[in-house]
């Protein structure tokens, strides 16, 4: 993941005791809506311009909530800070959308060494027992890509 420079931090929380399916298919939702609203109808035959997001599920048991990062890219009809100033616009308000209850926090990424700061803190709970099997990896929610499921070694 420290090959990437992502350009944004996003925290996404339920504010209520929720499945970890459903943990997942609210993402899964809310990363669909983020990509229709930045590249438009034909957002999932556009694989390569859609977000590049890693994210990992932390205090699933408490106060279950996404940490995540996300690389966003030019089109050929939007230059890159078209993308990043149309996400940041949309990205609070798909999530309100799905998640009433639910809050967002946002945060720019400036460069290399801030981005490799928001991907140690993702995958600092990488260690503990089964919560490698709680992460997304880029393209898991493609609808061109079957999903990858992790399988915990023995």
């Amino acid at each position: 993941m420290k090959t990437n420079i992502f350009h944004r931090f996003i925290t996404l929380t339920f504010n209520d005791l929720v499945s970890e399916n459903v943990c997942r298919e609210q993402l899964k939702r809310w990363d669909a809506r983020i990509s229709r609203e930045i590249l438009g109808p034909q957002w999932s035959k556009m694989r390569d311009a859609r977000p590049f997001a890693f994210y990992g599920m932390e205090k699933q048991n408490r106060n279950p909530h996404w940490h995540g990062v996300v690389k966003l890219c030019s089109t050929d009809t939007k230059s890159l800070a078209q993308i990043c100033s149309n996400f940041d616009d949309v990205a609070e308000l798909a999530w309100k959308a799905l998640v009433p209850a639910g809050t967002m926090d946002l945060k720019e990424i400036d460069g290399r060494s801030s981005s490799d700061v928001f991907v140690d803190y993702i995958t600092k709970s990488v260690t503990f027992e089964d919560n490698l099997a709680k992460f997304i990896v880029p393209d898991e929610f493609s609808p061109q890509y079957p999903s990858i499921t992790l399988v915990k070694a023995a």
